[in-house]
């Protein structure tokens, strides 16, 4: 039991660092950084590779068009998808896609056995033969979560933004008497 609370406050501590620490440093206005978040979850839901690298050229795309969000929080999102959560988010897109398309599903054992011969030859198979129900599934949690990421980021950096001027109104106000 002991090495189970470890890990959980591990992983907690790790996605605090990853996800709310660079929320907090931000110190734009809320829509900067929920635009960032919405951005950022997009793109680290994706069942490709390389998320943090298109969520970079949509940074730079956007600024073309006079949009700005934080790179930073749309670096971290991305992090939502990693290494230890590609594979039950690629199986959870396939089932999603393929009950949206109507079409019947394999089992979690059959997914896992394309990845018999590694994992670059097992994403390579589930996509030859999962493909479609993949990406449809993907894109119903990429438009939900970057949609509601950015309601909860606003309403949190919104807070952030009062505590931190209250702040330092309160130190403003203490140097000038």
């Amino acid at each position: 039991m002991r090495k189970r609370k470890n890990y959980l406050t591990d992983l907690y501590r790790y996605s605090y660092l990853k996800l709310i620490v660079p929320i907090k440093r931000e110190r734009h206005n809320p829509e900067y950084v929920a635009l960032g978040t919405a951005v950022g979850l997009f793109c680290g839901l994706t069942p490709i590779v390389w998320q943090m690298n298109i969520v970079f050229v949509i940074w730079l795309a956007a600024k073309l068009f006079k949009i700005h969000f934080s790179l930073p929080v749309g670096l971290a999102m991305t992090w939502v998808s990693n290494t230890f959560t590609n594979l039950p988010l690629l199986y959870l897109y396939y089932i999603t896609g393929s009950f949206l398309m109507g079409k019947e599903t394999g089992g979690y054992d059959e997914f896992m056995s394309f990845f018999q011969a590694g994992i670059i030859e097992g994403i390579k198979q589930t996509f030859i033969f999962w493909g479609k129900p993949i990406l449809m599934g993907s894109i119903i949690y990429m438009v939900f979560f970057s949609i509601l990421g950015y309601f909860i980021a606003y309403r949190y950096a919104s807070k952030l933004k009062e505590k931190f001027i209250a702040k330092h109104r309160i130190k403003h106000n203490i140097k000038q008497k």
